[in-house]
């Protein structure tokens, strides 16, 4: 309990070596890491490297495949991928599984289960 995982650390070191990870306690690993994951995502997003971007509750694993270009042909990058998931998706294929949108109760909204002021997040507080 408190202690950074490996696992964690090593990631979190190879996507923004410019940080220490090693030197944070759990909850400031975890916070900055996300900070850093975030603002690295709207930089991509402004450059043009993110076409996309989808709301699990809204999407189904077709949706998903198709931002990720494997419904396509011309866009996959594996065409094994293309041949298997494309007949899944296929827009005629409405029983499918696949087409299927994530039900809004899987994800649910915090609605009072778990409350956090600035005093939980300093590091050192709950085991961090």
């Amino acid at each position: 309990e408190g202690i950074v995982a490996t696992p964690f650390l090593t990631y979190a070191s190879a996507l923004f070596p410019s940080h220490d990870f090693y030197a944070d306690s759990c909850i400031e690993a975890t916070g900055t890491f996300m900070a850093m994951y975030l603002e690295a995502m709207v930089e991509a997003r402004l450059r043009g490297d993110i076409d996309a971007f989808y709301r699990i509750e809204k999407s189904s694993a077709c949706d998903v495949a198709e931002a990720a270009g494997l419904l396509s042909s011309d866009t996959t990058v594996y065409e094994p991928n293309h041949i298997r998931i494309n007949p899944i998706c296929d827009k005629d294929n409405k029983n499918s599984p696949a087409r299927k949108k994530v039900e809004h109760k899987l994800n649910k909204v915090n609605k009072n289960q778990v409350r956090l002021g600035w005093n939980d997040l300093r590091g050192g507080m709950h085991g961090s």
